[in-house]
């Protein structure tokens, strides 16, 4: 599923103290991703997300997110937070049933910042984002979602065509996803996803997505 995952995120981000220059070590995919995929499909994913030091982007953006997609990856809702060269960190959510894509762009953020992200099936097909517990965006139409889309919660680097090594460090906890039953439970032998140059270290119910050092 990570190379379904070709999102056409255009998000502001946070300026970059310094940029990561071009490296054989990074994916030469132009997306790089480093962090989760349930097993089996879900009805919603939620996690905490945080960031921890300032995103370095020389190129494209840096995100770290949670949500489901189609396996032919033209339709998906996810959520979170993002960053590109000559911005500031900023929420946002983000969909397509397979036409446009819908970019909402949500507050601005900061390092250290923790926020609750849900991605949630409300009805057949019907998904909804939340944060912090309340509604912030949908209710969004992807046919054929329901109880057959796999969730995902991961950082992500895309290098906008020119070969970057972009860096991050998010931090993800109380990573759980939802049940047919409404039940929320933690991932149990999640597909890890760890491209060239970025990492995952698990811990409890959490992990750190972050740059290779």
């Amino acid at each position: 599923m990570r190379r379904t995952i070709v999102i056409a995120l255009v998000a502001a981000s946070i300026a970059a103290a310094s940029t990561s220059p071009a490296s054989a070590a990074c994916s030469s995919e132009g997306y790089a991703y480093a962090g989760l995929e349930s097993a089996t499909p879900t009805y919603g994913i939620k996690a905490t997300i945080t960031a921890l030091t300032p995103p370095r982007v020389a190129h494209g953006h840096v995100a770290a997110w949670v949500g489901v997609a189609g396996a032919g990856g033209a339709e998906w809702v996810q959520a979170g937070i993002a960053a590109r060269p000559g911005g500031g960190l900023r929420l946002y959510v983000e969909a397509s049933n397979g036409g446009p894509i819908v970019l909402n762009e949500l507050e601005a953020t900061a390092v250290g910042k923790s926020r609750r992200f849900a991605v949630i099936a409300l009805a057949r097909d019907l998904w909804e984002v939340q944060v912090n517990g309340l509604r912030v965006a949908g209710p969004f139409w992807l046919p054929g979602s329901h109880g057959a889309w796999r969730a995902v919660a991961t950082g992500e680097s895309w290098d906008d065509g020119q070969p970057a090594c972009n860096a991050f460090s998010f931090q993800f906890d109380n990573v759980a996803v939802r049940t047919a039953a409404a039940e929320w439970r933690g991932l149990t032998h999640p597909r890890v996803l760890a491209d060239p140059g970025y990492a995952v270290v698990r811990h409890g119910r959490g992990f750190l997505a972050s740059a290779r050092t």
